[in-house]
């Protein structure tokens, strides 16, 4: 199972990146079977709060896992999964973040969210898992600049390889680290790279794999 360093120092929370061989993370398929939300994700900026097994949560691309919600994921084969914490163990949170999340700023609808019920930033740490790299995410000159000029806080370089080559999960890193979260790691996967994962440039529509963080604690706040 596909792990990140930052979020297994958190106690009280698993978590998992699937991929074509598992994936649903194994150790959490039967919870994810039995309490998953229903959601679909349509490449948009909404956040839902899940708060019992089960939710019924619309069409979003967030979920943040409270109260008596003990799991939360996404779906993806390229797109950024972000699988977050807070440091106490008591929240979770998954982000679906494609190149339209992303540009609309997904991961500042979040936190903002956590902000609005009590939460600082700096509480919380996040993991961009397994979604296609710089190395192979070559995309138009007219998408280029158009998140040149939306992120014009950053320099090109920082995102941006070669002529037309789109780095998310580093754009995702340097807007969570923008916005106050205390600890982001990347995990070095590109999906459209390693046959290990399922990826829609390479395969078009089908099989994807899953993020899913829970909390295995009895914390319910």
């Amino acid at each position: 199972m596909i792990q990140s360093q930052v979020l297994n120092r958190i106690q009280g929370i698993l978590h998992g990146f699937g991929d074509r061989g598992q994936p649903i993370p194994a150790e959490m398929e039967l919870l994810w079977q039995a309490e998953k939300p229903s959601w679909k994700q349509v490449h948009g900026v909404e956040v839902a709060d899940v708060i019992s097994p089960g939710s019924a949560c619309g069409d979003v691309d967030a979920l943040l896992g409270m109260r008596n919600c003990s799991i939360v994921g996404v779906v993806t084969a390229d797109c950024v999964p972000i699988l977050m914490a807070k440091r106490d163990g008591s929240k979770i949170a998954a982000i679906h973040a494609g190149w339209r999340g992303t540009f609309s700023h997904i991961t500042e609808r979040v936190v903002r969210r956590f902000e609005e019920q009590g939460d600082r930033a700096s509480d919380w740490v996040a993991a961009i898992g397994p979604s296609i790299g710089s190395c192979c995410y070559e995309v138009s000159e007219e998408l280029i600049e158009q998140f040149v000029t939306r992120f014009d806080g950053y320099s090109r370089d920082q995102f941006i390889q070669g002529e037309r080559l789109l780095d998310l999960p580093k754009l995702n890193l340097l807007e969570l680290t923008r916005l106050g979260i205390s600890e982001v790691e990347i995990l070095p996967y590109c999906t459209r790279c390693s046959d290990q994962f399922y990826s829609y440039r390479r395969e078009g529509p089908g099989v994807r794999q899953y993020s899913i963080i829970q909390r295995t604690s009895s914390i319910l706040r």
